[in-house]
């Protein structure tokens, strides 16, 4: 993505970052575009943590944009990143997993082939960024403000990791 820094509403870079997962393997859904395992991007502390249960682990950091938590769950391993918002209270933005509990409405998801998610998953655009040895298979733009869901291929020609998040720079 020519020489523009990619970095995503998390505190780790892209391909680092985690999902969320207490929930029951039939709720355990990655919805592109919104989030997984039935928590939305968007949503606070409380109504997570309603939807997932307690995290077993929670760490805080600061970086470049401000303070962020990222919430750590077992079962299917999911991380949930929180990011403080323009409004009081920190708000989800970004899910992240690299375990196969959670697949989308098609079955698409960690340990899915290359040539799978580009026939089950709508407006996937498949690159090569400069730098990265894996590929991103993802639908949204790379841009300010802009919602990405971003399927890591590997060098295996596999879905390694799913990130859900909004784009920050």
């Amino acid at each position: 993505m020519r020489a523009m820094r990619l970095r995503l509403l998390a505190p780790a870079a892209l391909a680092s970052l985690a999902l969320v997962g207490s929930a029951s393997p039939a709720s355990a859904k990655i919805v592109v575009g919104e989030g997984m395992a039935g928590a939305k991007l968007g949503m606070s502390k409380d109504e997570v943590r309603e939807i997932l249960g307690k995290p077993t682990e929670s760490r805080t950091r600061t970086d470049d944009f401000g303070r962020t938590t990222r919430w750590y769950f077992t079962g299917p391993k999911i991380h949930v990143t929180f990011r403080d918002a323009a409004e009081p209270g920190m708000q989800a933005t970004a899910f992240m997993t690299r375990r196969g509990f959670e697949r989308t409405s098609k079955g698409v998801g960690v340990g899915s082939s290359i040539r799978t998610v580009r026939a089950r998953v709508a407006k996937v655009k498949c690159e090569r960024f400069p730098g990265f040895s894996t590929r991103s298979c993802h639908v949204g733009e790379f841009l300010p403000g802009k919602t990405v869901t971003d399927f890591r291929v590997g060098r295996s020609g596999k879905v390694g990791s799913v990130l859900i998040g909004y784009v920050i720079d």
